[in-house]
């Protein structure tokens, strides 16, 4: 079930990250003027269904929405992060038009805190309003059930 937005302020959940090609992302920042779905992966474990639901939302609200994928590699040790990013940016490969965005970030504070309960491994998909405001929340595996109630929550 899709969770109502909390009242605390967006600017809580910015968080700066890295696109596959290096650049630079800063979310929900980048996607103000048009909705956003950030589905975050915050264990390896999650990431199967983190793809699952961006190709799906892509599909079928990428026209109207922002879609990014996020992994949260804040708990990866310090020593092995950058093997760990580069392992990632070579397997999701370069940005390519149609597909949605993916980015990783070592920002996983807000994101964490603002999670609804759930298991670790399924994915958070935080919805946003084109002002950056959070709309809804949701922690789950992908289902075609909770992919079309997502996809009611965007604005």
């Amino acid at each position: 079930m899709m969770t109502p937005a909390s009242p605390t302020p967006a600017a809580v959940l910015r968080f700066h990250g890295e696109t596959t090609d290096g650049k630079s992302a800063t979310y929900p920042d980048d996607a103000r003027g048009k909705p956003l779905v950030l589905v975050v992966g915050f264990t390896q474990k999650s990431a199967k269904a983190t793809d699952a639901w961006t190709e799906e939302l892509e599909k079928q609200s990428g026209a109207h929405a922002a879609i990014v994928g996020v992994a949260v590699l804040d708990q990866v040790p310090g020593f092995v992060r950058g093997y760990v990013k580069k392992a990632i940016d070579k397997n999701v490969g370069p940005p390519q038009p149609g597909e949605a965005g993916f980015v990783t970030t070592f920002e996983g504070g807000a994101l964490r805190a603002s999670a609804p309960a759930g298991n670790a491994d399924d994915p958070v998909i935080y919805v946003f309003r084109a002002d950056g405001s959070v709309a809804s929340t949701l922690r789950a595996p992908y289902s075609a059930t909770a992919a079309t109630q997502v996809e009611s929550a965007i604005p």
